[in-house]
């Protein structure tokens, strides 16, 4: 496994895929952060941090995922690579290091928007106490849904042979998930690639009349979450055996 890990390194040494992985987690961050101009918005600035950034990552990340299971998969695409790795190596070794390639850049996505998250209170001046059960816990959700989206592109990605359809189906997913914010609880539930907004434990309020939002706390939906890993342990099943019956 450690010689399959250090092939999966030199091949992406010149996509940067960390690097690209970091930024990803950043700019997602950045664009939820929005910056209070009133004494009520730093009040409430980690709650809103909180449900801003979730429904971020039910937009972009399923693209992102997308993108990056393509990005993995790629190379061995191209000329039907698999014919010659599978003469260097075994299929359970070349998913392995892919999968573990994926979940690290999964980690570095979730750490870039947790530094965020922590720093945004800092730069302007929030005035609510900081909870760190909840920050890990976003970043908890974050990270199993996006393990979720991975794999299952990731298997997509294979089975097709080509990379279009799973960015097309990523960006499906992408554009569908604007909407989850204004769906029915319960229609959510029917939306795994979405999962990020039920799991925020986070409910918002709007108040016409005064113009001001409210946030209340919810408690930790730990079935949801347990739901989001069945999903997941689905999608790494179905990634594997896409591999392992690739034509060689």
């Amino acid at each position: 496994m450690r010689a399959a890990m250090l092939a999966e390194r030199i091949k992406a040494a010149r996509r940067h895929d960390l690097l690209l992985a970091a930024l990803t987690g950043l700019l997602t961050a950045l664009c939820a952060a929005v910056r209070p101009e009133e004494d009520w918005q730093r009040a409430v600035g980690y709650s809103a941090l909180t449900v801003n950034l979730s429904l971020m990552n039910a937009v972009v990340m399923p693209l992102a995922m997308a993108a990056l299971a393509s990005r993995l998969w790629d190379m061995e695409t191209r000329g039907s690579g698999c014919r010659l790795l599978f003469t260097l190596q075994s299929w359970e070794s070349l998913f392995g290091a892919k999968a573990l390639r994926g979940l690290v850049q999964n980690v570095v996505i979730c750490l870039a928007e947790g530094a965020v998250f922590l720093l945004a209170g800092r730069m302007w001046g929030y005035t609510q106490a900081l909870e760190i059960p909840r920050v890990l816990w976003l970043m908890l959700c974050t990270f199993v849904v996006n393990a979720m989206r991975f794999f299952a592109l990731l298997a997509l990605s294979v089975r097709s042979g080509t990379q279009v359809l799973p960015l097309a189906v990523g960006l499906a997913c992408s554009l569908l998930s604007v909407f989850t914010a204004f769906m029915p609880e319960r229609l959510t539930l029917l939306t795994p690639w979405a999962y990020d907004v039920p799991l925020s434990a986070m409910r918002m309020h709007y108040d016409r009349e005064t113009r001001i939002t409210a946030y209340e706390p919810l408690a930790f939906p730990a079935g949801l979450l347990a739901a989001a890993v069945v999903c997941g342990v689905l999608g790494y099943v179905l990634a594997r055996r896409a591999v392992r019956d690739q034509e060689v």
